[in-house]
């Protein structure tokens, strides 16, 4: 294939590209507006995205033939970055596949979306987020001083978009780190108190089995059930399951 012909492939092949984002944004308004059900969009939307991750590929395994014209490495090279977003995060495009949103989860209840325009790289991507930065950055310059590869860019020897992300999201997960440990402490604590409780549970119910207080076992066992399924414990789970059903069977019996 001539450098002609593959810069005629590209052209077509970017000509789809534009298409897809178009669909995929059209998509979401028809979501936005409740014309189209939440499963519809998924499925829809992941089959657009395959594609368009197929053609980025496509557009980007041209990026190192010998004398191909600029414009064509450009675009070629813009396909591989946003090829590379894609199959390291979650990522959206408005209007054009060199303005990415990405989408980062630092903790369960922690999001971010940053839109990175990269239309000028290797130039310096513009970096923009609309989430609540400020809880832990006094802005969002101080926060892009904390990322190494955006502070010191190398335009002859620029990061990968998706490295810069993983950037990104190494200076978030720093930033909370101190949550997720704190989050982590008192699962284990949580943990530890109802297994505690649970054995108190066990102790009264066996003092009430002896006195025949059959109403509060049964009510005792389900309460060990209980907790137990909170805290994953699904021996005792069998356990009292089978001890529950064997005093039940007995009740009926004697009825």
């Amino acid at each position: 294939m001539s450098n002609e012909d593959i810069a005629n492939k590209v052209k077509q092949l970017k000509i789809r590209v534009t298409q897809l984002v178009g669909e995929v944004n059209s998509l979401k308004k028809q979501l936005e507006q409740a014309t189209i059900s939440l499963p519809e969009f998924k499925q829809r939307k992941e089959k657009l995205q395959d594609e368009l991750r197929e053609i980025l590929a496509k557009i980007a395994q041209y990026k190192e033939k010998v004398g191909i014209s600029a414009a064509t490495k450009k675009d070629t090279g813009l396909a591989e970055q946003a090829r590379d977003l894609m199959y390291y995060f979650q990522t959206d495009f408005e209007e054009t596949i060199t303005k990415a949103k990405v989408y980062l989860s630092i903790t369960l209840d922690t999001h971010f979306i940053f839109t990175i325009d990269y239309t000028n790289y290797p130039d310096r991507p513009i970096i923009t987020t609309s989430s609540n930065i400020t809880e832990k950055f006094s802005s969002m310059e101080d926060f892009l001083q904390k990322v190494p590869s955006y502070t010191n860019w190398d335009v002859n020897n620029p990061k990968k978009i998706y490295e810069l992300v993983f950037e990104i999201e190494t200076v978030l997960t720093n930033a909370y780190s101190a949550d997720l440990q704190s989050i982590e402490e008192a699962s284990i604590q949580y943990i530890e108190e109802n297994k505690a409780l649970i054995q108190r549970l066990i102790r009264k119910a066996s003092t009430e089995l002896q006195v025949k207080n059959i109403d509060t076992v049964i009510e005792l066992y389900k309460s060990i059930i209980d907790l137990a399924y909170e805290i994953k414990d699904f021996k005792i789970v069998s356990d009292y399951t089978f001890k529950l059903d064997e005093l039940l069977k007995i009740i009926r019996k004697n009825r």
